[in-house]
């Protein structure tokens, strides 16, 4: 059931999410992040990542379309370290983290950045 409290909590603040989200859904993600009443930035620069963060209410990670390419690894990175040095939420989304590529790839951005403890019940359900 949707609560309309929370809604109304979230469009009353307006938050700013800075969202890596995987090739296949920026359009989506930015246009449900506006719909519950936040705003959306994304961006594929690492330099970048500490300014945008420095304006942001929370930091989400899409792994949806996990790749070995080295610069998306960076900006997930860059993202992820940016919201732990301001104390910032940041929620990782691990699409299909159990197959083997991409749970190696979870456990080395983990070591890398701290996620969220509120939201790593589906992370430690699986062995990474």
């Amino acid at each position: 059931m949707l609560n309309y409290q929370l809604l109304d909590q979230v469009r009353a603040t307006t938050p700013v999410i800075v969202t890596f989200a995987n090739y296949v859904t920026p359009q989506i993600v930015a246009n449900a992040v506006n719909v519950i009443g936040g705003s959306p930035i994304m961006s594929l620069e690492p330099a970048e990542a500490a300014a945008l963060v420095s304006m942001a209410t929370a930091v989400t990670l899409n792994l949806g379309t996990a790749q070995s390419a080295e610069l998306d690894f960076v900006e997930l990175v860059a993202l992820g370290k940016a919201a732990n040095e301001l104390n910032l939420p940041v929620i990782i989304d691990p699409v299909a983290v159990s197959v083997p590529f991409r749970s190696q790839y979870v456990a080395r951005l983990l070591k890398e950045i701290k996620r969220s403890e509120e939201h790593t019940s589906e992370l430690q359900s699986q062995e990474i």
